[in-house]
């Protein structure tokens, strides 16, 4: 049939194994796209060998076959199986499939073709489908999707692998949606107008440059905010006919609020200029004390 092609040669340099294994499976594939499959053993092994390379016809005559096996198809994949393919330590390559784990960053799909193929040479038979899934179980890099398996008492290896493409899935998904929330709200920040000085949050010392025409004309208003109110309680208490004590009372409450509130309004000045204010409204409420009593 028009189109199809042979495979490119047969490597021997490398893994021979791996080389051979995918050799022989584009070969079948091809003989069976080109009609040839049907054709007598005799010609199948002469366009093996055409296909396979000049090496592999030198190889090919070093086996010990008679005149009449060397047109046996079969028997010639036979023993290029046996050339290409050492004989494998089985606890080697159990320990090996055994020790496989995913990797960071590795997919899901990933892990499990590679645990499908160590698996091939483990020889566990008809229990390879179960080894694989104990395998995906133990060896997943998800903890929460280890957890999500573990609670299935009747859990194939189908279903092992559904849970986990779908996990994989909705945790992509996850961090697109996030992606996209955070960069829309970094367009509204960007698009947002700035504060006023008086809109503003408090910001530390260290972090907040000094201004002092900004902390002036904000603080002339506040300062004789409290200043009023302290003489408008002052009057207060001295119209009326309250006991020391309530006087007392009263002005150390009104103390401790106005130096929480002078406390919090005057985060932004530096230190030198907090503490000139801190000695004014202690002296001022102490005249305001005196003079009251």
């Amino acid at each position: 049939m028009e189109g199809c092609h042979p495979p490119r040669g047969l490597n021997f340099n490398g893994n021979m194994a791996d080389n051979w294994r995918r050799f022989k499976q584009l070969f079948e594939i091809y003989l069976i796209a080109s009609g040839n499959e049907v054709k007598s053993s005799e010609v199948k092994v002469a366009i093996l060998l055409n296909a396979a390379g000049e090496e592999a016809v030198e190889v090919f005559n070093t086996f010990n076959l008679s005149a009449e096996d060397r047109k046996d198809f079969d028997k010639v994949v036979n023993h290029f199986e046996k050339f290409t393919t050492p004989k494998r330590n089985v606890v080697v390559e159990r320990f090996i499939f055994n020790q496989r784990c995913q990797e960071e960053g590795e997919t899901f799909d990933v892990f499990v073709m590679d645990l499908k193929k160590l698996v091939k040479s483990c020889e566990f038979g008809d229990q390879s489908d179960s080894v694989v899934r104990d395998r995906i179980v133990l060896g997943v890099g998800d903890a929460s999707l280890q957890e999500r398996m573990l609670r299935e008492s009747d859990l194939s290896l189908e279903r092992a692998i559904d849970l986990g493409k779908t996990a994989e899935l909705s945790k992509i998904r996850a961090q697109t949606v996030q992606g996209q929330n955070v960069d829309f709200v970094g367009r509204r920040s960007g698009a947002q107008k700035p504060l006023s000085s008086r809109e503003a949050k408090p910001l530390s010392v260290v972090s907040a440059p000094y201004d002092r025409a900004a902390v002036t004309n904000d603080f002339s208003w506040f300062i004789a905010l409290i200043l009023k109110k302290g003489l408008d309680l002052r009057d207060f208490i001295l119209s009326k006919s309250v006991t020391v004590s309530l006087r007392l009372t009263i002005l150390l409450f009104f103390t401790i609020l106005v130096k929480f509130t002078v406390g919090f309004e005057i985060y932004n000045f530096n230190f030198k200029i907090r503490y000139i204010l801190d000695t004014i409204f202690i002296t001022y409420f102490q005249y305001l004390f005196i003079y009251i009593l």
